[in-house]
């Protein structure tokens, strides 16, 4: 096994695997997707007609396609397959609407028929409250849209959630890196621009670094997928056996921690099952649960709510909880009745549910499970509670006295 490893360390398919995933470029620097605002400001800038990368009305147009493929009703299809002109391409964003601002205002004819996209971006935030019903109601009643076709859409990291009107059409960043901006980046003019299409899209890989965000989730990009599949094509017998084998693997994931977290991701998100059968499924959704870190062991700052929730988050995948009774004293804190996390079948008859930060109401916290069922988080905490709380995990679990490193 040694002389596998090494062979596979050294190889042209890790090498380049590990720099496309490891090496930074100037979007990092600025955090770029940590600001939903100039994530959205970049979309727009493309969709409109003077883009600066020469393609003119080509990615509305494959908006527009994409859209047509999700939704019956948003589109003529037939329309869409013949050659259809489109003009007066006018793309706002931040819309100042009586019920709040709308991400992205997008108006133009088709076939010299008007239509407008109202377009809700959320990459890490969530919908506020009714928030797509609020938008639809007031442009549906606006009178001087009465004659214009009106395509509500909602873009996401996933789209299995639940917003407030079902008449928004749901597009994941998967599929509008494929179905549009991968498109683009193959047409585009000019590939030296500061900012090519293609270095915006590598800018989804810093979302692996982001614990809090489903893996299955996160965008896979062409040249990922490609050097993954690269990577099985040569190496798939030595992973197979690497996954069996816990000496081995946690040696060499100890020095190559992001990038076979990645590595195994990837492989779940290819179609790849002649080759990857449940049995290997289970075992790399094993192998993440366990060698996912979390935030606590970086000595990172959080305040004294998201603190506590890392370290329940922790506990129950790395101690392997299976009833909430297992973290009994942990959940009541400071005896002041209220508990840091409570059961779905629980909240209907809490009185004080207002102070639960719930999945369900999008918030960027995923819901905590404990033997298949769901549980939401309480928001109230305060820095005397939190050192309550820290003081029963070590009594409970000694060997967090090292690993929490805050208080």
């Amino acid at each position: 096994m040694f002389e596998r490893l090494i062979n596979f360390k050294n190889s042209k398919e890790w090498i380049l695997f590990e720099d496309y995933y490891n090496k930074s470029n100037f979007l990092n620097q600025l955090n770029f997707f940590r600001f939903e605002d100039l994530h959205t400001n970049y979309i727009s800038s493309l969709l409109n007609e003077n883009n600066v990368y020469g393609l003119s009305d080509f990615p509305l147009r494959l908006l527009i396609e994409l859209i047509a493929c999700k939704s019956d009703d948003a589109f003529n299809k037939q329309e869409l397959i013949n050659n259809y002109s489109i003009s007066d391409i006018n793309v706002e964003t931040q819309k100042s609407l009586k019920v709040g601002r709308l991400d992205m205002f997008i108006q133009f004819k088709l076939n010299n028929d008007p239509y407008l996209i109202l377009f809700e971006d959320k990459l890490f935030s969530s919908e506020g409250q009714n928030q797509c019903k609020k938008y639809s109601d007031e442009i549906n009643n606006d009178k001087q849209y009465e004659r214009t076709k009106k395509v509500f859409v909602y873009l996401s990291l996933d789209c299995d959630i639940d917003i407030s009107d079902n008449n928004f059409i749901k597009i994941s960043f998967q599929e509008l890196v494929e179905k549009v901006l991968i498109p683009c980046s193959i047409k585009e003019n000019d590939k030296n621009l500061t900012l090519s299409i293609n270095e915006y899209i590598k800018g989804f890989v810093s979302l692996y670094e982001q614990d809090y965000i489903n893996y299955k989730s996160i965008p896979i990009t062409n040249e990922g997928k490609n050097l993954t599949k690269e990577i099985w094509e040569h190496h798939n017998s030595l992973l197979k056996d690497l996954l069996c084998d816990d000496k081995y693997f946690e040696d060499f994931y100890r020095n190559h921690k992001n990038t076979l977290r990645i590595l195994f991701i990837n492989l779940l998100k290819l179609d790849i099952q002649d080759e990857i059968n449940e049995t290997l499924i289970n075992k790399i959704n094993d192998r993440i649960n366990k060698i996912k870190k979390r935030n606590i062991l970086d000595n990172k700052i959080y305040n004294n709510t998201d603190f506590v929730y890392e370290i329940f988050k922790d506990i129950i995948i790395n101690k392997n909880i299976k009833s909430i009774n297992d973290l009994s004293p942990l959940n009541t804190l400071a005896g002041q009745g209220w508990k840091a996390i409570i059961s779905e079948s629980e909240m209907e008859n809490e009185s004080k549910k207002d102070a639960y930060r719930l999945y369900k109401n999008k918030t960027s916290k995923e819901t905590l499970t404990i033997n298949d069922e769901r549980y939401y988080y309480c928001v109230r905490n305060t820095g005397q509670e939190t050192e309550i709380f820290i003081s029963a995990v070590i009594n409970k679990y000694p060997e967090y006295k090292e690993r929490i490193k805050r208080i």
